[in-house]
């Protein structure tokens, strides 16, 4: 979980975008005005249909920019609920197309309308948009109960935990160590063991606590080490280390003691 400060900078670069977009949007809206622009450069392609778009392929650019912090900042808020970022990521992309959709009308619909198929534009939005729509309503029907978890207060499906976000493609997957989508290698912070007694760092592999030296907790090591010393004559427990039995006097042998937890 990240820092207060942390977040409070994720959301200063998302204002920081939004900004500039909505600077580039007047810019864009002023400068298409200009008397200069109403010349012709190709065809029926007007300066200002050439201009427009340049500006919006950079705004196109921002807000692909700010769903990544977005989605960052959505990951660390609910960590739970990883399909926040494939949600985030097609939301952006499925804006990024309408807006594209809006700034290139101007420059290939004069092209498609001397060949007579200017229906091809309209129908290439709908198949551009087709797979980011589709990703957004499964993400939403499939997840259905942890956004009611989220909006109630209530405590997510034990399943949550079972998926995670893919950090190249941002598909939601089972954890493995390559993406059932995108096939590449996933990166997973390694959960770090810790020693029940003292809290210190342990390998995946210790039996042994390096720092106190007690057993590492659900392994042969932890129960032996928890285990209490019993006289093998009368069952009596023992100290550690002592040589008689306290309770019948009888000599304790190194083999001769049992174990009982």
């Amino acid at each position: 979980m990240v820092s207060k400060e942390e977040l409070a900078k994720l959301a200063s670069q998302v204002v920081g975008i939004l900004a500039a977009i909505i600077i580039l949007a007047i810019v864009q809206a002023v400068a298409v005005r200009l008397p200069v622009m109403g010349i012709a450069v190709y065809r029926h392609i007007s300066l200002a249909a050439i201009v427009s778009a340049g500006f919006f392929v950079v705004i196109i650019i921002l807000v692909l920019s700010a769903s990544r912090v977005i989605a960052q900042w959505a990951v660390e808020v609910f960590p739970t609920f990883p399909e926040t970022v494939t949600f985030v990521n097609n939301i952006a992309a499925l804006a990024a197309i309408l807006i594209a959709y809006n700034a290139f009308d101007d420059l290939i619909v004069p092209l498609l309308f001397s060949s007579g198929v200017t229906w091809l534009y309209p129908l290439l939005l709908l198949g551009a948009i087709a797979f980011p729509v589709y990703q957004i309503i499964t993400t939403l029907l499939n997840s259905s109960a942890k956004i009611t978890a989220l909006t109630t207060g209530g405590k997510a499906p034990s399943g949550a935990a079972t998926t995670v976000a893919c950090p190249h493609c941002g598909g939601i997957v089972s954890q493995a160590r390559f993406c059932g989508l995108c096939g590449k290698e996933m990166i997973i912070e390694p959960v770090l063991q810790t020693c029940s007694n003292c809290g210190a760092a342990l390998r995946p592999d210790a039996k042994f606590c390096t720092t106190c030296g007690k057993g590492v907790v659900g392994t042969a090591a932890a129960e032996a080490s928890t285990a209490k010393l019993g006289c093998a004559n009368c069952g009596a427990e023992i100290s550690p280390g002592a040589k008689f039995c306290i309770s019948c006097g009888a000599k304790i042998e190194p083999d001769s003691f049992s174990r009982s937890v």
